[in-house]
């Protein structure tokens, strides 16, 4: 007799795949979404990164002090090109999409090429979301799911994803590093995983300096799992030396930038904080202030608020909500995992340690008088979405009823911003208001079809289908 092939609805293998691909698909419609929503150059940031890839472009590198090459016909522009600190990865990867429109005597429209760009490296991060969480919780596939809506479902990566921004592209970095990370921590140290953590790391400096600050976050959990597990002073020493070269590899590709800043500024982040302080308005005070400022946490926290509703409400349904329900399901189901606390312990310092070096980070940062945004925490989008995800899923019952409510919540923001585009004078004369309908309703079904992929997978489980035999 032979097995007959199983059935795509009762392979969770599928079903998974499949969810996580609707997921995908719903962050570059979400991302669409806003792209067609608002104007181009409506942010100076916007104009300033596109103008670094047509400078990479053209074979050369931005300059603080010289300004824009390219200075948009509409919208805004900065007086100095304040993200020429910015390693050139990004640039590169959007240089052939956005050069050629601009000489052409097209900026507007290489904006708009730039944000389809960005429209799909959204949907590439929810992918590389979901790689890193099964990572992390390799037997639950419905949490590896809930973490990809999560992230597809936030507001600022669809308002990244629909502009010229840099973040999407160091938030899917920084998943690489982590889901590394714990992939070394959960499956032991080989060649192909160390060199997976080195690349991930050397692509993570070459979008964005800050992220040293997860890298050096991930290593050291190595070197402390290696030291908790008492596997000897010799694994130690391996442990180290490989977290050690670890980090020479990732600096390496980079480093000619680096001392390309310290050339130019003195610094080696490039930052030109006396100019910021004499033409932006910011006031340095205490980080003891920034930490008791309720303000700060919620501008931080609001990732999945596009400013329609109050961001602290967005907040507490979205995320506070969810991750109080993580921490009453891992208080129930602890006890099954007493056997592999240790392991479990590693991958939560593996993804807290990015946490608190981030959030530290951003307090020094307002301390010193920048300005706190949500999409300054998209590189811990990971372990915001296994959180909240496993707040919505660690019930098998109640999984597909709590995700779906959730889903529903996070898509109400994106509902009211098209209703009033609808309702107003087209603001950018090249995109119609019905443009973002359509994007809306596309990540709507998607959203839809994920979630119900998710419910079909909770009723199938997460081991593999029973082929039928034939003549049963």
């Amino acid at each position: 007799m032979t097995g007959a092939p199983v059935r795509w609805y009762r392979d969770p293998v599928r079903l998974t795949r499949l969810a996580v691909a609707a997921a995908a698909a719903a962050a570059t419609a979400s991302a669409a979404t806003h792209a067609a929503l608002s104007p181009a150059f409506s942010s100076g940031d916007e104009a300033a990164h596109l103008d670094y890839a047509y400078q990479v472009w053209t074979g050369g590198l931005p300059v603080f002090e010289e300004g824009l090459v390219v200075q948009p016909p509409v919208g805004y522009a900065p007086p100095v090109q304040w993200v020429a600190q910015h390693p050139p990865l990004y640039y590169l990867l959007q240089a052939p999409v956005v050069g050629p429109l601009v000489d052409l005597g097209r900026p507007v429209l290489a904006a708009y090429a730039g944000r389809a760009l960005n429209a799909l490296l959204a949907a590439a991060l929810v992918l590389v979301v979901a790689w890193a969480a099964a990572q992390v919780a390799p037997r639950t596939p419905r949490l590896r799911v809930a973490a990809a809506v999560v992230v597809a479902a936030s507001a600022w990566v669809a308002r990244v994803g629909g502009a010229v921004y840099n973040d999407l592209l160091a938030a899917a970095t920084a998943t690489l590093v982590m889901g590394a990370t714990v992939a070394l921590l959960r499956h032991g140290g080989s060649r192909a995983r160390w060199a997976l953590l080195a690349a991930a790391c050397a692509a993570a400096l070459l979008t964005r300096a800050a992220l040293v600050v997860v890298i050096a976050a991930c290593l050291a959990a190595l070197v402390i799992d290696a030291v908790v597990r008492s596997r000897g002073w010799r694994a130690v020493l391996t442990t180290s030396a490989a977290a050690a070269a670890t980090l020479v590899v990732a600096v390496l590709p980079s480093s000619w930038f680096w001392w390309r800043n310290v050339r130019l500024t003195g610094d080696v982040l490039g930052g030109h904080p006396e100019w910021a302080a004499e033409h932006l308005d910011r006031v340095s005070r205490p980080w003891t202030d920034v930490l008791t400022d309720v303000g700060s946490w919620r501008a931080l926290w609001s990732l999945h608020s596009h400013d329609v509703l109050p961001r602290g409400t967005t907040t507490t349904v979205l995320l506070v909500v969810p991750v109080a329900l993580a921490l009453v399901g891992l208080a129930v189901v602890a006890r099954r995992e007493v056997p592999r606390a240790r392991e479990h312990l590693a991958v939560l310092v593996a993804l807290g340690g990015p946490v608190v070096a981030v959030l530290g980070m951003q307090v020094l940062y307002a301390a010193g008088g920048g300005g706190l945004n949500a999409r300054y925490l998209m590189p811990l989008l990971l372990p915001v979405g296994l959180a909240v995800g496993a707040g919505l899923t660690w019930s098998r019952r109640a999984a597909p009823w709590l995700l779906g409510a959730w889903a529903a919540a996070a898509s109400v923001e994106n509902v009211v911003r098209v209703r009033r585009a609808l309702l107003s004078p087209p603001s950018d004369p090249l995109v119609h208001p019905g443009v973002a309908l359509v994007a809306a309703s596309a990540a709507i079904v998607a959203l839809t079809v994920t979630v119900a992929l998710h419910a079909r997978l909770c009723r199938v489980g997460g081991r593999p289908a029973v082929p039928q035999v034939a003549g049963d």
